[in-house]
């Protein structure tokens, strides 16, 4: 199949993200011919994200390509999407493409944008929380990192997406809806957020601020699932009130096992070095 004939299927899940308009153009300014963009607004995290999957197997005949682009993220370079291409065009024995986005809570590079061919398959889970989940498929998935920053990542958020960003993290951290969480997704949401805090610290940008706040209000209450995001506004008036008060520190690891128990931490932990045992 010659590279220009290769079509493009990207997707976004929009919640209220600021960036959804300028993510929309960098699409439509790509140095690529063969692309449509379909866009799913207001659903639900498990919901929008099940049906995105199901849109990716359905037109699986249709299309060459799938790339998740969240309504967040901008597509900075103008032939991100012929690169992607020319990629999968020279490797096609390659299934799942992944780039780092540079994020602008951490002001680091992130994981990521995901490139899908149309060979990759999602199982249905019962999972709520971790619902980006990655797909079955036989050929490699690749990892690039990449030091041209070609998609950003919460370029220019509302206080409330803000809000919410440090929010899901923090869920994500606590995981409250497993008794045994998983130690290895909780680490990484914790490093995360200390990441955010030290960005906070460095640049005092007030729009950061109210990620923290997120984080701290899931620690402080018994908040489980954020099954959409626009739902929160009430606890986000709410919670804004204490802005000027809270304590901007990095979390210790003391206050990690902490906010995830004691007893659920050293479970967490055990199944952890089980699982990679059994993978050795």
């Amino acid at each position: 199949m010659k590279c220009n004939k290769i079509k493009v299927l990207i997707l976004t899940l929009y919640s209220g993200e600021n960036e959804y308009e300028e993510s929309k153009r960098s699409v439509k300014v790509q140095n690529y011919k063969y692309i449509e963009h379909r866009c799913f607004e207001n659903l639900p995290n498990k919901e929008a994200h099940d049906t995105l999957y199901k849109m990716i197997m359905d037109e699986s005949n249709n299309f060459d390509i799938f790339i998740k682009l969240d309504a967040d993220m901008i597509l900075e370079e103008k032939d991100f999407i012929l690169k992607v291409v020319n990629y999968f065009n020279e490797n096609n024995n390659v299934d799942l493409l992944s780039y780092t986005v540079l994020d602008y809570f951490t002001n680091t590079r992130i994981w990521g944008i995901n490139c899908f061919s149309n060979r990759c398959k999602w199982n249905v889970i019962s999972e709520n929380l971790f619902v980006d989940h990655q797909p079955q498929f036989e050929g490699k998935k690749i990892k690039i990192v990449d030091e041209n920053n070609m998609v950003s990542h919460a370029k220019n958020p509302s206080f409330y997406q803000s809000y919410m960003f440090g929010f899901h993290r923090a869920l994500k951290v606590v995981q409250k809806d497993r008794k045994t969480p998983l130690i290895g997704h909780s680490y990484g949401q914790y490093n995360t957020l200390n990441r955010l805090i030290e960005n906070y610290v460095s640049n005092k940008k007030e729009v950061l601020k109210y990620a923290i706040l997120g984080a701290f209000t899931v620690f402080d209450k018994d908040y489980v699932i954020c099954e959409n995001k626009l739902k929160y506004l009430d606890v986000y008036n709410e919670e804004i009130k204490k802005i000027n008060q809270i304590n901007v520190k990095k979390i210790s690891i003391i206050s990690f096992i902490y906010k995830i128990g004691y007893y659920r931490f050293i479970k967490s932990v055990i199944l952890y070095i089980q699982n990679k045992i059994k993978n050795v």
